[in-house]
């Protein structure tokens, strides 16, 4: 088909999803030792290392830009990583970004002041910070600041989002997302279905780069 497309951090699935496809498609990913197992088990997958903040790239190759679960892991924010993906994809070309978000069930939780205050949390000194639930609309205007049209947004996987979310579902809603039974599965889609927009764990927002 001839489109070049980029997936950023832990690619190897979106790249190989994407090949089988008939796109052309590599993967970047910072950690050396991940790459190195990944290309064992997918020799065929187009895998290299590089950092999302200075991708190895030149500039407007790309006809899209994956970047899935990658920006809320960083605690400086993720404004560089939208200036980079901007540099490398065409004109025209298409960002698709997901992050854990503030769904309307998390923010009903914060509102009601369930969630424990930053400052009264006791880190420590051996963790390291991990990720943050971005607000769905503050990732939308960042992208338009940073050259991009926003699309379309769509939350999912909200069976895990209200598992985790409310304890006292936690024991019967944690069998149903683990389940390998066919039913399982079908209980496990049909209650995605039904819970993404209030419950849903990460949103994923389509936008295209300005011309």
């Amino acid at each position: 088909m001839g489109h070049f497309y980029i997936a950023a951090d832990s690619p190897a699935l979106t790249v190989e999803a994407l090949r089988k496809k008939g796109y052309f498609a590599i993967g970047i990913d910072f950690a050396s030792s991940t790459l190195r197992r990944v290309k064992h088990i997918l020799p065929e997958a187009d895998l290299t290392e590089g950092n999302v903040f200075s991708l190895p790239l030149k500039s407007q190759v790309a006809d899209g830009y994956w970047s899935l679960g990658v920006i809320e892991h960083f605690i400086d924010g993720y404004t560089d990583i939208l200036k980079e993906a901007e540099r490398v994809i065409k004109q025209d070309g298409f960002i698709f970004l997901t992050f854990p978000y503030m769904s309307p069930l998390r923010r009903l939780k914060a509102r009601l002041g369930l969630y424990q205050k930053i400052a009264n949390l006791h880190i420590p000194d051996h963790l390291e910070f991990y990720q943050f639930a971005l607000t769905e609309n503050e990732v939308a205007s960042m992208l338009r600041q940073n050259g991009f049209s926003v699309l379309s947004r769509k939350p999912y996987d909200g069976l895990k989002g209200l598992k985790d979310e409310v304890s006292l579902f936690t024991p019967v809603l944690s069998r149903i997302y683990n389940s390998k039974s066919l039913i399982g599965r079908i209980v496990r889609r049909a209650l995605n279905m039904v819970l993404s927009r209030f419950s849903g764990h990460i949103v994923l927002i389509v936008a295209q780069k300005n011309s």
